[in-house]
């Protein structure tokens, strides 16, 4: 039977809950040390004390657990977010407020980790595929700036919001996600006041 083939089921009772979740757990941690490619389905059953045969009923394969991984980081950072969209004052300085906005997205980004990068290098299978696996995270950040943009609307030298927005938010989620990963030299403080510089130039008069 290939990969594909094999039936998964959603375990119901606590003891085979309690075995998913360490599976899961398990698959993360590995995923994280080690990277997608380095890890396998005989190592993460080992790891998690079950039997290569229980990993199967709940999961198709490594793809599918990273997949399922990386819904629960969605989850996570569109928490995060929700939690924080009150704390994003547009009556303060546009600066402070922009600080508080690029702190969030690094916030929520964190939950992914490796993984991010991971999911995009080697789990994706196409761009539209990536586009469709964050359209609900990236859909929440699009609608708190435009709200931000929207008070800001005397203030602003752009003449096109949803423009700018996109712009604004390519550039917010390149860097954080360099600092998020630590894959650059530069200080992290350091980007992140740069790009908050540059995000204000464009922004305003």
């Amino acid at each position: 039977m290939s990969e594909n083939e094999r039936e998964t089921r959603t375990p119901s009772q606590k003891r085979s809950i309690a075995k998913k979740n360490a599976v899961v757990a398990t698959a993360k941690e590995m995923f994280l040390e080690k990277g997608y490619v380095a890890v396998n389905t005989n190592e993460i059953a080992k790891q998690a004390g079950v039997s290569v045969g229980t990993l199967y009923s709940y999961f198709k394969d490594k793809r599918e657990i990273f997949l399922h991984i990386m819904e629960d980081c969605n989850t996570d950072f569109r928490v995060i977010c929700e939690k924080n969209r009150t704390a994003f004052d547009a009556n303060d300085d546009p600066r402070i407020t922009l600080m508080r906005f690029l702190d969030t997205m690094m916030s929520a980004l964190s939950v992914y980790g490796s993984l991010f990068h991971e999911y995009h290098t080697h789990v994706a299978n196409s761009v539209e595929e990536k586009r469709a696996f964050f359209a609900g995270q990236n859909q929440i950040m699009f609608e708190i700036f435009m709200g931000l943009l929207d008070s800001w609307s005397d203030k602003l030298r752009v003449a096109n919001k949803q423009v700018a927005t996109l712009m604004v938010l390519e550039w917010a989620f390149t860097i954080v996600d360099l600092i998020a990963e630590n894959r650059h030299p530069i200080p992290p403080e350091v980007l992140k006041h740069e790009l908050l510089d540059t995000v204000c130039r464009y922004l305003f008069h």
